[in-house]
């Protein structure tokens, strides 16, 4: 009884959890959308300033996907850049089908890093 109990509990998220869970899948849709635009107006301050966008953008994403993997008990650092890399690559893959984008190696790797940038950084201020 006390094992139902404890799968039930995991399988009925908490308020909170399903709000980090929302914010998540909002943010994931917005750059989703944003991908999807056959351009995007940005400035061009110094030459790949779009790699410091996509860092800065999967940098927010893994804060709010570490937000949701906290709820686990192990391995959130993982989890998170794990989850981020795989958005990262098929949003990257997604650009390919859309006119006037292209699937950039570079870009993802930007967005890796940001997200690793993220989960380190969280993982020592809850070390702390």
């Amino acid at each position: 009884m006390k094992k139902q109990l404890i799968v039930l509990k995991r399988l009925i998220l908490a308020p909170s959890q399903q709000l980090h869970q929302l914010f998540l899948f909002l943010y994931c849709v917005l750059v989703f959308w944003v991908s999807h635009q056959p351009s995007v107006p940005m400035p061009h301050l110094f030459p790949h300033f779009d790699k410091i966008i996509h860092a800065a953008t999967y940098f927010v994403m893994a804060c709010l996907a570490w937000a949701c993997f906290s709820h686990y008990p192990k391995k959130t650092c993982y989890q998170t850049v794990f989850f981020c890399m795989l958005f990262g690559a098929t949003d990257e893959w997604h650009q390919s089908f859309v006119i006037g984008r292209l699937a950039d190696p570079y870009d993802w790797a930007a967005d890796t890093l940001g997200a690793t940038s993220a989960a380190l950084f969280l993982t020592l201020l809850k070390k702390h």
